[in-house]
């Protein structure tokens, strides 16, 4: 395992970013109790097409009301649910949005830039090593493995590094727009839908699942996030944890935790 984690790191395009040294692994005075999830098991096979139709999504439980960057309380514009079963974690988005801007078309374009939803999923709670996955509105998607030095906050991701196997679908109630053009806004949107597949197969760099499913009371760290931009000036950063950092949700002591339940979502009530 570690030849490969090397072999990646010397073949793979490695980018960084500096910031300024973190606090401990701690909640500060006056920031938000880190969240917690309980994610159940999906009772029927879950088809990742974008509409998320399935009894065990209509069961299943949302994350706790999306908040600002700095923990403000923001308008209830985002709904993000979590399943699971032997061979994946299931992740939805419904984002409400009365203008979906887009253009990014290319896999691992900086979709940071426009409107989009993250999830970062450290698998073995380490606080150190990460996957980043971007959906935006038209499908397009970033993968990236990041090596975070916890002393002095830098983070090294592979940007090269590629998921095996993850899926994807995205339906839109609206008309996406490029975000450089105003005068292509010619209707009120609704929202946008995100439904992904993550197998636990392919967590190769990780010492959390190592390819197989977790164990019930299993917990993961995690953070969530969407970025949303009505208009070029205004950029709305929201997260189930926030970070309080604005469009950096790297902050590893704000992940939030993904507790594995063998509960079932989708049976019988």
């Amino acid at each position: 395992m570690r030849n490969l984690v090397v072999y990646l790191v010397l073949s793979l395009v490695v980018v960084s970013c500096k910031r300024s040294p973190p606090a401990p692994n701690e909640v500060r005075t006056g920031e938000l109790p880190i969240p917690s999830y309980t994610v159940t098991r999906a009772a029927q096979a879950i088809t990742v097409d974008g509409k998320a139709d399935e009894k065990a999504w209509q069961q299943a439980e949302r994350c706790s009301r999306f908040v600002l960057w700095n923990g403000k309380e923001s308008a209830d514009l985002t709904d993000c649910k979590l399943l699971w079963d032997d061979k994946a974690l299931y992740v939805l988005f419904v984002c409400r949005d009365s203008d979906i801007q887009a253009k990014l078309k290319k896999h691992d374009d900086p979709l940071y830039s426009e409107d989009v939803v993250e999830i970062f999923l450290d698998a073995d709670a380490d606080m150190k090593t990460y996957m980043e996955l971007i959906v935006n509105p038209l499908g397009t998607t970033f993968d990236n493995y990041v090596l975070r030095n916890p002393r002095d906050n830098s983070n090294a991701g592979i940007v090269g590094w590629t998921l095996r196997d993850w899926k994807t679908a995205v339906r839109v109630d609206g008309t996406i727009r490029d975000p450089q053009d105003p005068a292509s806004k010619k209707d009120v949107d609704k929202s946008w839908t995100v439904e992904m597949a993550i197998p636990f197969s392919s967590f190769v760099l990780t010492q959390g699942p190592s390819g197989k499913p977790p164990r019930a009371g299993d917990i993961w760290r995690v953070a969530i996030t969407r970025y949303d931009r009505p208009d070029p000036k205004t950029f709305v950063h929201t997260a189930w944890s926030p970070p309080y950092s604005q469009g950096w949700p790297h902050i590893t002591r704000r992940f939030g935790k993904l507790v594995f339940s063998t509960d079932l979502s989708g049976g019988s009530k």
